[in-house]
């Protein structure tokens, strides 16, 4: 029974952080701009003192360290995000799941989850003003599932190993 009470109070934070996703996914740009914050906190020339000169270009647009270092910074802490939070929906899923339980058969479905709740907040980036889809970020998404899964099954194995005593 206590099982069940804890298995209902995870599955009850899981869906409130997937409630925060679509909440944050709704939010304009102008809502969640940083730019202004990083202006405050750090210097242009700091920043391209401190990164290495990079260029790339992620859904038609290019970003470069050093031509525009603000817009590059807050670039690289929203996929961060992006990571961030779907690593946490994978770990979470991964507890619903019971996937310590039975690791090699049930991998997939945190994964599945990921991807689903991925999916639909591009489609609510869609049909929210002032925000835009993009399929790129359903990759960085499904990467964050990955890295949250795999620290997650890493936890869970070495919980094992230390729990029965062994040394490393």
């Amino acid at each position: 029974m206590r099982n069940k009470g804890r298995n209902y109070w995870i599955s009850l934070i899981v869906l409130g952080w997937i409630a925060v996703i679509f909440i944050l996914s709704s939010q304009s740009y102008q809502e969640q701009n940083i730019q202004p914050a990083l202006h405050r906190i750090v210097t242009e020339d700091t920043i391209r003192e401190v990164l290495p000169d990079i260029t790339f270009t992620y859904h038609h647009r290019s970003y470069s360290s050093h031509r525009d270092p603000y817009v590059f910074l807050e670039f690289i802490i929203r996929k961060s995000a992006h990571l961030f939070m779907y690593g946490v929906l994978a770990i979470g899923a991964a507890i619903v799941t019971k996937l310590k339980d039975h690791l090699a058969g049930r991998w997939p479905f945190p994964l599945l989850i990921v991807l689903m709740i991925a999916s639909l907040d591009e489609l609510n980036q869609r049909i929210s003003p002032g925000r835009t889809s993009n399929s790129q970020d359903v990759l960085v998404d499904i990467t964050g599932g990955c890295i949250g899964l795999f620290v997650y099954m890493a936890g869970s194995y070495f919980g094992r190993f230390v729990k029965r005593g062994a040394r490393l």
